[in-house]
């Protein structure tokens, strides 16, 4: 417990930040990270899920995702994703990849699309996930999407994976 302006703070330790610390006796804590640290795809790696996967973050506006159907997608830390707005207002969120074979199932970017189906192979899902039909298979498999949770706050749209 440390104190800030009077009050008292409890500060959240990082095992993964320290970790780092012990492993490359580089960084010093009184000075900013070394400049590979950077551009360095190792440490991009290991801070990948810490900081982007496991918190929540901003996706998009509410003027974005106005209508039932509209859609945005983005890059979460190499994970493509989207975020829809559901016929009763409410948002869901998911990878931007087929579970057949991975192809995207929005377009990139922002759109409106009644139904959510693959672009590769032509599956259709509802809006949670669910595979309603299977184009080119029959019986049709069970599978499901592996939601990733949303909500809004505050005129913006946020999604977690974890």
């Amino acid at each position: 417990m440390t104190t800030l302006h009077s009050r008292p703070v409890t500060v959240r330790q990082r095992p993964e930040l320290q970790a780092l610390m012990q492993t490359d006796r580089t960084l010093d804590p009184g000075i900013t990270l070394p400049a590979s640290w950077y551009h360095d795809p190792q440490i991009w790696q290991r801070e990948r899920w810490p900081i982007f996967g496991s918190n929540w973050v901003h996706v998009a506006y509410d003027h974005q995702l106005r209508n039932s159907g509209d859609y945005v997608t983005e890059n979460l830390a190499g994970w493509p994703i989207f975020i829809r707005r559901k016929h009763d207002g409410t948002l869901s969120a998911f990878y931007n990849m087929c579970p057949h074979r991975a192809g995207p199932i929005v377009f990139e970017g922002e759109g409106c699309s009644k139904n959510v189906v693959c672009k590769y192979h032509g599956w259709a899902f509802n809006a949670d996930g669910k595979l309603l039909s299977a184009a080119t298979l029959a019986p049709k498999p069970r599978t499901t999407w592996t939601s990733r949770r949303s909500r809004w706050v505050r005129g913006g749209a946020w999604c977690s994976c974890a």
